[in-house]
């Protein structure tokens, strides 16, 4: 379903009349309002544990760990999106990071084999 949606927002970006910069801000809009699509972004410290786990600090720099579900690299020049096993998603994205700690993210996490 989701592949559906996303495959027919992008055929209606690249036929449409509208200027590439305006569809794409919608097409950015649509896509971060819909949580299930893409995921929440993620602000905040993060740190992976053996096992499959995640801990994260919020704003109040309180600590939960959350047991990873699964990793999406596909699109890791861009992203890396965590899905938990309580179904939240977050996005890392790799230009809101140091491009060091991001290369280690992404190895960990492949090293890991999560998801």
């Amino acid at each position: 379903m989701q592949l559906t949606v996303v495959c027919l927002i992008t055929w209606s970006v690249l036929v449409s009349p509208v200027p590439l910069v305006c569809a794409l801000y919608l097409f950015g809009s649509f896509a971060s309002a819909s949580d299930n699509l893409i995921g929440q972004e993620y602000t905040g410290l993060l740190r992976i544990r053996p096992g499959n786990k995640m801990v994260i600090a919020d704003s109040q720099n309180e600590k939960k760990e959350l047991d990873i579900r699964r990793v999406i690299t596909v699109f890791c020049p861009l992203m890396i999106r965590i899905e938990t096993s309580d179904r939240r998603l977050f996005r890392i994205w790799r230009d809101s990071c140091n491009e060091e700690d991001y290369r280690h993210l992404l190895v960990v996490l492949k090293s890991q084999d999560c998801g």
